[in-house]
C-alpha cells in the first residue's frame, strides 16, 4: 500500500493511538484502491499496481512515476494544471472518509454523533474534512486532464531491469554507454562438419560474441550438435560463419534466424558498470628465495612485470634471509599477465614471484540508476542492449527483462466533483 498510518501527520493528523491505527488501517486498505480506480479506470489501476517496487512502493515506469509526483501544467492563458501527486491525494480521500465517519458512533440506541461541553461543532465552511476532500479532487482533475491532453503522448517501453546475457573479458568499471543490439543468432544450422572436436568445447563463430558448446561430435571429431551459449550481436541470416580456434578445424554454420530489438534510444543513455580490475593477480607461486637480507614483512612491493600495484606478504628464513613463502596482500594490482615474474623489493632485491592467474575484467554488475528512462522506449521483454568494453573483444550484451508501462489509451477513470465549492 502506498499509504501507511504513520503518514497521517502534520496537515493530515489524526489521533492514532492503539486502537485508532487498527481502524484507520482499515480504512486505508478499503479506500486506497477504491480512490486509485476511480482515478485510473480498473484495468489501468491493476497495471499501476503490478508497476508498484515491492519495497518502496513506488512506481517504476515513467508514465505511472510522473502522476505519483507533484507537477503543473500551464493549459492556456486561463487554465493551470496543478497536482500534489498520488500519495496526498490519498491521504486527502482517506482523511476525509476516516474523520466522517468517526464523528459519528453507532450505540445500541442508534446512530449518534458525540457532543463535547467545551467545544462546538465546525460548520460545512470550516470543517477541515472538506478542505482535505476538495484538495484531493483538485489533484484527482489534474490528474485526469492531464490524461485527456496528453492521451496519445505517453511513451511506453522504457528499459527498467536488465540481466547480463554475454559476459566478456576486458571492460573497465564506470559509466558506459549503452546501444541498441540486433541481429543475435536465434538458428543456425551445420554448413561444414570440420574434424576434431570435441564435446564439451567453447568456441566463438564470427567477431561479435556468438558463441557455441559443442554437444556432439563423429567418429573424426566432425561437428555434429552444439548449443547457443551466447547469440552476438550484428549477424545476418544467410551468412555463414567459420568456428574459432580450437581443437577443430573447419567446421561453419549457416545463420538461418536472428533476433532483433524493437526498442529504440535517443540521446547517449549511459549505466555504471562495475567489473573485475583487469590484470589483478589472484595466485602465483615463488620462483626464487633470493640471496638474503629479507625479514618477515606484509604488504611489500614489486618491480617488473606488466603491470603495477602489486603487494606481497613474504615470510623468510631467519638463518639465510632468504623468502621462503609468500602471499598476495592487500593489494593484487592491476596490468600483470600470467607468467609474469615480478622482484620482491626487499633484501638483495633478487626474490622472484610469478605471476600464474590474473583477473581479466569480467563485469560484476551494473546499475541503471545513470539512465535517463526517457531517452530509451519501446523496448519489450527479451530485447537486448550492449555496453563497449575495451574494444579488444566483443561488447557486453545485456537482456532487457522489465520495461516501462502505463498506456494511458487505456484510461477509463470517472469524473469526480468538489463536496463545496471553496
Amino acid at each position: 500500500m502506498i499509504t501507511q498510518v504513520g503518514d497521517f501527520t502534520g496537515k493530515y493528523e489524526l489521533h492514532t493511538g492503539i486502537y485508532d491505527s487498527a481502524k484507520l488501517q482499515a480504512y486505508i486498505d478499503k479506500y486506497e484502491p477504491l480512490y486509485l480506480t476511480e482515478l485510473f479506470g480498473a484495468t489501468l489501476y491493476a497495471s499501476f499496481v503490478a508497476d508498484l517496487d515491492q519495497q518502496t512502493q513506488i512506481p517504476q515506469s515513467p508514465n505511472f512515476l510522473f502522476f505519483y509526483n507533484p507537477f503543473s501544467e500551464d493549459v492556456n492563458i486561463y487554465r493551470l494544471l496543478i497536482s500534489n501527486g498520488i500519495p496526498e491525494m490519498l491521504l486527502g480521500f482517506i482523511y476525509f472518509e476516516y474523520v466522517k465517519d468517526t464523528m459519528n458512533t453507532m450505540t445500541p440506541f442508534g446512530n449518534t454523533i458525540a457532543r463535547s461541553e467545551l467545544s462546538r461543532l465546525s460548520s460545512t465552511l470550516n470543517t477541515l474534512m472538506y478542505n482535505r476532500y476538495n484538495e484531493a479532487i483538485k489533484t484527482f482533475t489534474a490528474i485526469r486532464d492531464y490524461i485527456f491532453l496528453h492521451w496519445n503522448d505517453f511513451p511506453l517501453g522504457q528499459i527498467l531491469a536488465i540481466q547480463l546475457e554475454q559476459n566478456n573479458i576486458n571492460y573497465y568499471s564506470g559509466q558506459r554507454n549503452i546501444f541498441v543490439v540486433n541481429g543475435w543468432v536465434q538458428v543456425a544450422t551445420i554448413d561444414m562438419q570440420g574434424t576434431g572436436y570435441q564435446a564439451g568445447d567453447e568456441y566463438f563463430v564470427g567477431n561479435t560474441g556468438f558463441k557455441i558448446e559443442v554437444t556432439q561430435v563423429g567418429g573424426a571429431g566432425e561437428l555434429l550438435d552444439y548449443d547457443i551459449l551466447h547469440g552476438g550481436y550484428g549477424y545476418n541470416v544467410g551468412t555463414i560463419y567459420q568456428l574459432g580456434s580450437g581443437t577443430g578445424t573447419g567446421a561453419q554454420l549457416l545463420v538461418q534466424q536472428v533476433g532483433n530489438s524493437q526498442g529504440v534510444m535517443t540521446g547517449s543513455p549511459k549505466i555504471q558498470i562495475y567489473a573485475e580490475t583487469i590484470g589483478e593477480v589472484v595466485s602465483g607461486n615463488l620462483v626464487q628465495g633470493g640471496t638474503g637480507g629479507y625479514v618477515d614483512a606484509t604488504d611489500v612491493p614489486v618491480f617488473g612485470g606488466s603491470g603495477s600495484g602489486l603487494l606481497l606478504d613474504i615470510s623468510t628464513d631467519p638463518n639465510t634471509g632468504t623468502v621462503i613463502g609468500v602471499q598476495i596482500g592487500s593489494s593484487g594490482g592491476f596490468g600483470y599477465q600470467p607468467n609474469d615474474i615480478v622482484n620482491i623489493n626487499l633484501g638483495n632485491n633478487d626474490a622472484q614471484y610469478g605471476v600464474a592467474v590474473v583477473k581479466e575484467g569480467l563485469i560484476t554488475g551494473q546499475n541503471l540508476n545513470p539512465l535517463n528512462k526517457a531517452l530509451t522506449t519501446g523496448f519489450v521483454y527479451g530485447d537486448r542492449i550492449r555496453v563497449s568494453g575495451n574494444g579488444n573483444t566483443p561488447d557486453a550484451v545485456y537482456e532487457v527483462v522489465q520495461v516501462g508501462v502505463g498506456d494511458m489509451t487505456l484510461y477509463n477513470g470517472k469524473e469526480k466533483l468538489m463536496a463545496y465549492w471553496i
